[in-house]
């Protein structure tokens, strides 16, 4: 398992190939106060294979865990394709966390933000929190998918 902290975090976040990936389960734990958001899903590769892996990231110290959901439309895949996904380091979200623990010991100059917006349904997640890890569950090849559109470098 590799963690990733603040900046690290946001870099390596970003360096995933997101669109067309596919989620399965979002979880949120809260046992023994972990203040976790688990996100299952099989993560297209970054090289050219354009296959995919299934992996969970673990979002650590959350302080702000933000869904909206939308039902009602069959998914084209075992689960939910994602449109796209972006982390940073400054967002109005982590201003109002900030503010909601202002008056409150809370060291929050480490946290970032992170948001998922899903294909079919444009349901949305998005999290404030301290550190994200990956776990690869299975190497093997879940999908595959046309490669991706980059931009021009």
């Amino acid at each position: 398992m590799n963690k990733y902290e603040y900046k690290k975090a946001v870099e390596f976040l970003n360096g995933k190939i997101w669109h067309d990936s596919v989620l399965f389960e979002v979880r949120i734990n809260r046992a023994n106060s972990q203040d976790q958001v688990i996100i299952y899903l099989d993560l297209i590769s970054n090289d050219d294979t354009w296959e995919s892996q299934r992996v969970s990231m673990i979002f650590d110290g959350c302080y702000h865990i933000g869904t909206k959901f939308n039902g009602g439309v069959d998914c084209i895949s075992e689960g939910e394709m994602i449109s796209g996904a972006n982390a940073n380091y400054s967002d109005p979200q982590i201003e109002n966390v900030k503010d909601t623990w202002k008056n409150l010991e809370v060291d929050l100059s480490d946290v970032f933000y992170f948001s998922m917006v899903l294909a079919s349904t444009g349901s949305t997640i998005d999290v404030v929190c301290k550190s994200v890890s990956e776990v690869v569950e299975s190497e093997r090849a879940q999908h595959k998918v046309p490669p991706p559109i980059l931009p021009d470098s």
